[in-house]
Parts: structure tokens; sequence; C-alpha cells
């Protein structure tokens, strides 16, 4: 019998692809994997299951990256759960705005997969 995972990840992206690639980069760690579209499905699955690293993109559809994130900072049960944000925007204020949020780390797309696992491997502590 194998061992289940005792850590997880929420993956949360409205592109399918990144979706898929964030999938695939992260397989690579002992984690259970819950993914989905938007931060309103995300901020879902934070009420129902017990999430150890979110991995969210910045600009979603009704609930931003920034809105999941301060939505998680504001329930004392979500305030301490590391989140790694990733955007498309190459705006030199971003990562500032990110970390005053409370993100811990943030990628602009195309992310290397190699720093993204490094540093979910860190918030994990694997």
């Amino acid at each position: 019998m194998t061992a289940m995972p005792r850590k997880t990840v929420l993956i949360v992206d409205d592109d399918f692809a990144i979706r898929r690639l964030l999938e695939v980069c992260l397989r690579t760690l002992p984690v259970a994997q819950f993914t989905v579209a938007d931060g309103a499905g995300a901020l879902e699955v934070l009420q129902r299951e017990k999430i150890d690293l979110v991995v969210a993109d910045l600009m979603m559809p009704s609930v931003s990256g920034f809105d999941l994130v301060r939505s998680m900072r504001a329930d004392p049960a979500l305030k301490h759960t590391p989140v790694i944000l990733l955007s498309c925007l190459g705006n030199p204020e971003l990562p500032t705005e990110a970390e005053a949020a409370g993100v811990q780390a943030y990628f602009v797309k195309p992310f290397s997969p190699s720093r993204l696992i490094a540093a979910a491997r860190q918030f994990l502590a694997l």
C-alpha cells in the first residue's frame, strides 16, 4: 500500500495550458493537488480542504489573485497559508504589491519550472 501525500497544493489559473503545466511541474513533489479555474473556485476548495500551498494566477475573472490572497489573509484559518502568485504582467511594481498583500513568491510568465518547484519545495518544507 502506498502512503498518501501529506501536503496539498491548490493550483488556480483560468488558462488550461498553464494549469496543466503547473500540475506537471508540481507532480515532481510528493503532494496531492487540487486544481481550479478561478478564484471563486479556489475559495470553495480552501473552505473544505486543508491546503498547504496555493499557486495562483494574478489576472482571473471575478476573483483575482490579489482578491484571493486578501480573502485568505482575512481568514484566521488561512492567513498563514503560503501563496505563489503568477502573472503575465511585467509591471515592476507588482512584486512589491504582491509582497505587501502577503504573497510569498511572485513569478512572471513564462516562469522557470525549476525555480517554481524550488519555491514550492521551500514553502512546503520538503
